[in-house]
């Protein structure tokens, strides 16, 4: 029909009636697309906001309890020098700690949040539940996204830390190269002392992660009597995390934004499983119920 309606116009540019008709729709029907694509098409965006607790030892070591990203706190400090893990005194410092961890909880987010996408950006990601929780598997995927080391991305926080045995936490094995989407610009967008946020941006999305620290105190709270050690002995350190992607409005309809979003989501549901305390505490109460104690400690 629009064909046709041209073709007409066309072949009757003569007339200024015709032109005038023609020119009027066209404005019309213009205006009642900007209209309802501006109504109709809004900017998506979802966001998640967690906390992260790090319980930890007057040697600055976590505790042992059952935590997701407890390996990669426990490789992260031993990768320091000693001079800089090690406390001055025999009672918690919790300015310490609360400096430590930072970097530390940094890096574990990174590591955790990126391990899915291995072997491709777009890959199938499998979930499934083991004795040892929920376990995470990608199948598939293109390795045409772009592919950066998790060394590059701890490197862009810019942490002054020095470490003394790097080989714990980085190396060029495959499972530290993850896959981004196709011209996806990564850049830390804040780095403070207390605040740092990294952006992977592209054309569809610009998923952003912020970690912030928040409360420190001494002592494991309710996990003080359950732990056994003096309150002066232990100290904790909680940061807070809202991660959250934004879509690019004109580009809401396109057929790839379904599979940058899955990327994005991954990530953020990544995140929220492994490292929010209101989750794993929840699961530490129900099985603290059923088995004791025990059921708290990863050795």
């Amino acid at each position: 029909m629009i064909l046709g309606i041209s073709l007409y116009t066309w072949q009757n540019r003569a007339s200024d009636r015709v032109l005038l008709t023609f020119f009027t729709v066209l404005f019309a029907g213009t205006i009642v697309f900007i209209a309802k694509e501006t109504i109709s098409n809004k900017i998506e965006k979802i966001s998640e906001e967690i906390s992260v607790v790090v319980l930890y030892g007057h040697d600055n070591m976590p505790l042992p309890l059952q935590l997701p990203y407890l390996p990669e706190l426990i490789f992260f400090l031993k990768a320091l020098t000693a001079k800089q893990r090690t406390p001055s005194q025999t009672h918690v410092d919790i300015k310490q700690g609360s400096e430590l961890y930072f970097p530390a909880v940094v890096y574990a987010v990174i590591k955790k949040a990126m391990s899915p996408f291995i072997s491709g950006w777009d890959s199938e990601i499998i979930q499934y539940s083991s004795p040892d929780g929920v376990t995470t598997e990608s199948r598939g995927g293109t390795l045409n996204g772009k592919q950066v080391d998790l060394r590059y991305l701890y490197d862009l926080f810019k942490f002054q830390l020095q470490f003394e045995d790097e080989s714990q936490i980085f190396n060029s094995s495959h499972f530290q190269k993850y896959y981004q989407p196709p011209n996806t610009d990564i850049q830390v967008t804040e780095a403070t002392d207390f605040l740092c946020k990294i952006e992977f941006k592209n054309r569809f999305i610009t998923l952003a992660i912020s970690i912030k620290i928040g409360h420190h105190s001494m002592g494991a709270g309710e996990y003080t009597t359950l732990i056994g050690l003096p309150e002066d002995q232990t100290g904790s350190a909680t940061f807070r995390i809202i991660a959250e992607v934004t879509q690019n409005r004109l580009l809401n309809g396109h057929p790839d934004m379904i599979t940058h979003r899955k990327w994005a989501n991954t990530i953020i549901d990544g995140i929220v499983r492994d490292f929010s305390y209101d989750k794993i505490r929840s699961n530490w109460l129900e099985n603290f119920q059923l088995h004791g104690q025990k059921a708290l400690l990863a050795y």
